[in-house]
């Protein structure tokens, strides 16, 4: 999750999208050729939340009141 900041993805050394604050780029990661064809790069000072996608869905399921302000910031 993009807490602060702006980030380029790169798919095959040309930038195909980005990100900016409060989005999700955790499907990107999990591609087998991810790390060989594709990057993500930091445009300025950013901050990154690494969370378990289960854990986190589990804790949703949890907490109602989370969940509403999550769904609320998006």
């Amino acid at each position: 999750i993009v807490y602060e900041g702006l980030i380029n993805i790169y798919e095959n050394g040309k930038v195909t999208g980005g990100t900016k604050k409060g989005e999700f780029i955790g499907e990107l990661m999990q591609s087998a050729n991810f790390t060989k064809s594709n990057l993500i790069i930091a445009v300025e000072s950013t901050v990154l939340f690494k969370i378990n996608k289960d854990n986190f869905y589990e804790l949703l399921s949890d907490n109602m009141k989370l969940a509403k302000k999550i769904v609320e910031y998006v």
